[in-house]
């Protein structure tokens, strides 16, 4: 057989100015698709985070009677209910007294209950005095 040697390849073509090659397009896209991710679940972790460490402290929290001392809007609605920081002095039957505030979604026909003097049901963290949630006003009021 004779010795054939085969043409040189031909040089690769140089790519147009501003071009980009698909591993680099692959990584662009995989990139905003993570940011459109991380744009839709920060939202929907701060919405529903709150609602789940009351569901938690309702379900694992020491129980104890409160008193309500104050009720101050935190300027924001929700399906026209406002949300308000209920400030309560709990009183444990184990300890101290002490203050801690409730942040949640009154409805208004409810307001009347929720008001400074009356007392309520709460569940507090024994490890951070500071989490407590409203079990039930006097009435038994959810």
């Amino acid at each position: 057989m004779p010795n054939q040697t085969l043409p040189p390849a031909a040089p690769p073509k140089p790519a147009a100015p501003g071009a980009i090659d698909k591993a680099t397009n692959a990584k662009i896209t995989l990139g905003i698709f993570g940011l459109v991710a991380l744009g839709l679940l920060i939202p929907l972790f701060f919405m529903f985070y709150p609602e789940y460490q009351r569901e938690q402290l309702l379900k694992n929290g020491v129980p104890a009677r409160a008193e309500i001392v104050s009720l101050d809007p935190t300027g924001s609605w929700y399906n026209n209910q406002p949300q308000v920081d209920v400030r309560v002095r709990v009183m444990p039957e184990d300890g101290e007294p002490f203050e801690a505030t409730a942040t949640m979604i009154i409805n208004p026909v409810y307001m009347p209950q929720f008001q400074p003097g009356n007392t309520v049901q709460v569940r507090y963290d024994p490890e951070d005095r500071s989490k407590v949630a409203i079990e039930e006003t006097e009435d038994g009021t959810r």
